[in-house]
C-alpha cells in the first residue's frame, strides 16, 4: 500500500508566498558581546524590578495616606460629635451646678438677711416693750403716788392725831442728851396737839411754836442747834425717792387738794 506524500512537504508554491526577503547572515556575537548583552538585560530586569518596588511602595504610601485621611476625616467627624454631646453634658452640668450655687447663695443671703431683719425687729420689739414696760411702771408709780397723796392730805385734814407718831420719831431722832427743846406746827395742829404734846414727854420739855410755813401733817423739831425736819414734804421726798421718782408734796397741789376736797365731801356724803 503506497503512502501518500505531502506535496507542501520539500517546497513552497509561489503563489503562497506573498513576499520574500533576502536572508542576511550577519556578524556572529561574540562571547564577550553575549556576556554584556545578558549583563545589560539583567541590569534592565533590575530596573524594572526596582521600579515596580518603588511605584508598589509608592502606591503602598499613597493608600496609607488616603487611608490615613480617611481616618483622621472619619476620626474628625467622630471626635467633634462625641466632643459635642460631651461638651453639652458638661456645659449642662456646669451650669446647673453654678445656678444652683447661685440659687442656695441667694436663698443663704435671703435667709440671713431675714434671720437679721427679724433679730433687729425682735431687738426693737424688746426695747419697745421695755421702754413701755418702764413708762408703765412709772405711771403707775406716779399714780399711786397721786392717790398716796391725796389719802395723806385727805387724813391729815380730818385726823390732825396722825401727826403724834411723826413727833415721836423727831423726838427719838433727837436723842436724850437734849433737855429742852421747840417743835414748830402748823396753827391748825398746833390747836390739836397742844393738850395731848403738854404731858407726852416728860423727861423733855418742848416749847410749842405756830408757824404758817409749815404744812399741815408736819413739824419741824429744834433744840441746840440740832433741827429734825419731820416736815411732810421731807418725809414725802424721802419716801418716794426710794421708789425711783422725784415727786415734790406740792406737786399739782391746787389741782389735787380740789380732787381731794371732793372726795372727801363724796366721802363723807356717801356716809350720811
Amino acid at each position: 500500500m503506497a503512502i501518500a506524500r505531502d506535496p507542501y512537504s520539500r517546497f513552497i508554491p509561489v503563489e503562497e508566498i506573498a513576499s520574500v526577503q533576502q536572508w542576511d547572515f550577519g556578524t556572529v556575537a561574540t562571547n564577550a558581546q553575549i556576556q554584556a548583552a545578558q549583563a545589560q538585560a539583567e541590569e534592565e530586569a533590575k530596573r524594572e524590578a526596582m521600579q515596580r518596588v518603588t511605584q508598589a511602595e509608592l502606591d503602598r504610601k499613597k493608600h496609607y495616606e488616603d487611608g490615613l485621611q480617611a481616618g483622621l476625616t472619619q476620626g474628625r467627624s467622630q471626635g467633634m460629635e462625641k466632643g459635642l454631646a460631651q461638651g453639652k453634658e458638661q456645659g449642662y452640668a456646669q451650669a446647673k451646678a453654678e445656678w444652683q450655687k447661685k440659687m442656695d447663695d441667694f436663698l443663704a443671703n435671703q435667709a440671713r438677711e431675714e434671720g437679721e431683719r427679724l433679730a433687729s425687729l425682735v431687738t426693737q420689739a424688746t426695747q419697745q416693750m421695755e421702754v413701755s414696760r418702764q413708762r408703765i411702771a412709772r405711771g403707775v408709780l406716779e399714780l399711786s403716788c397721786a392717790l398716796a397723796r391725796q389719802v395723806l392730805r385727805r387724813e391729815i385734814s380730818i385726823d390732825p392725831q396722825v401727826l403724834v407718831p411723826v413727833v415721836h420719831e423727831a423726838v427719838d431722832l433727837l436723842g436724850t442728851q437734849h433737855r429742852t427743846a421747840l417743835l414748830r406746827l402748823h396753827p391748825a395742829d398746833m390747836a390739836v396737839l397742844e393738850p395731848y404734846i403738854a404731858g407726852a414727854f416728860a423727861d423733855l420739855r418742848i416749847g410749842l411754836r405756830p408757824d404758817e410755813t409749815i404744812t399741815p401733817g408736819g413739824c419741824l423739831l429744834e433744840s441746840a442747834g440740832t433741827v429734825i425736819d419731820a416736815s411732810i414734804e421731807n418725809r414725802w421726798k424721802t419716801v418716794v425717792s426710794r421708789l425711783g421718782l422725784d415727786e415734790a408734796w406740792q406737786h399739782h397741789e391746787g389741782a389735787e387738794e380740789t380732787d381731794g376736797t371732793d372726795s372727801a365731801a363724796a366721802t363723807d356724803g356717801a356716809a350720811r
